[in-house]
C-alpha cells in the first residue's frame, strides 16, 4: 500500500489568477500594448524596460518581448499601467 500523496498547496501571488507562472495570454498582451499606446510609450525597449520593473524582474533584466510575461506578471503590468493612465 501506497500513502496518499496530497498536493502541496501553493499560496498563488494573486489568488484571483489560475496558473499565474503560465505563459501570459494574447488577451493580456494586447492589453498591455494598448496601455502603454493610450500612456504615449511608442518604443519597444522603454515598453520592455518598464514592463520587467512592474513584473519585478531585477535590473539591468528586460524582457526582450512581453510574450514571456507570466499571467501573474502580466497581471501586475496591467494593473499598474491602468492606474497610472487614470492618474493623469
Amino acid at each position: 500500500k501506497s500513502p496518499q500523496k496530497k498536493a502541496p498547496a501553493n499560496e498563488a501571488p494573486n489568488p484571483t489568477i489560475k496558473d499565474p507562472n503560465d505563459p501570459a495570454t494574447e488577451p493580456q498582451i494586447k492589453a498591455i500594448h494598448a496601455l502603454f499606446t493610450k500612456l504615449g510609450v511608442k518604443d519597444d525597449f522603454e515598453k520592455h524596460a518598464r514592463a520587467s520593473r512592474i513584473a519585478g524582474i531585477p535590473e539591468p533584466e528586460v524582457v526582450t518581448s512581453l510574450t514571456i510575461l507570466t499571467k501573474g506578471q502580466a497581471s501586475k503590468v496591467i494593473e499598474s499601467l491602468t492606474k497610472e493612465g487614470t492618474e493623469k
